[in-house]
């Protein structure tokens, strides 16, 4: 079973070949190891292009996307501004110029919703996030290392991508 023989201090690392930290600090208190079911609905805000959607680690369970659409006003943009405040999404980076013209990382807002159903049972951490980069946080999310394991960034072996939508930019 997936993440089965982990423990928090085995998979607490995010590396990657931009990044390495310590999503320890994604949480307020020790999140707990929870076997998700087959079936499971897991829910992510993310850019308008996304590659790899099975390298990516932070998700949400139906029932907080719920609290979360419940508490957010009429629009995309309230929708998207409450999600982002709830989980504690850090802004996107401005980008620069590129070397040969242009711009390279401009920011885009958050418009794809995401989601995925587990195929088989996995193990995930789940807990609340903390307030970061100037948000609330307070919203329980869900840390699923390895996804994509064995797969590629694209396919998985425990899930399967079961629908995405966009939201309006505006």
């Amino acid at each position: 079973m997936l993440n089965q023989e982990y423990e928090w201090d085995n998979v607490r690392y995010q590396i990657n070949r931009r990044i390495s930290y310590d999503v320890d600090l994604s949480f307020d208190g020790r999140p707990a190891k929870e076997q998700l079911p087959s079936g499971t609905l897991l829910y992510r805000l993310d850019f308008p292009i996304v590659f790899g959607v099975f390298m990516k680690v932070w998700w949400m369970k139906e029932t907080a996307f719920h609290r979360i659409f419940d508490q957010a006003g009429l629009t995309a943009s309230d929708l998207r501004q409450e999600w982002q405040n709830r989980l504690a999404l850090k802004k996107p980076a401005k980008g620069g110029i590129g070397e040969l013209g242009g711009r390279t990382g401009e920011a885009a807002a958050r418009t794809q919703v995401l989601v995925v159903v587990t195929t088989q049972p996995v193990f995930a951490w789940v807990g609340i996030a903390t307030p970061l980069f100037h948000k609330a946080g307070g919203e329980e999310q869900v840390y699923l290392p390895n996804l994509a394991h064995g797969s590629g960034p694209n396919r998985s072996e425990y899930a399967r991508l079961l629908r995405t939508y966009t939201l309006p930019a505006a």
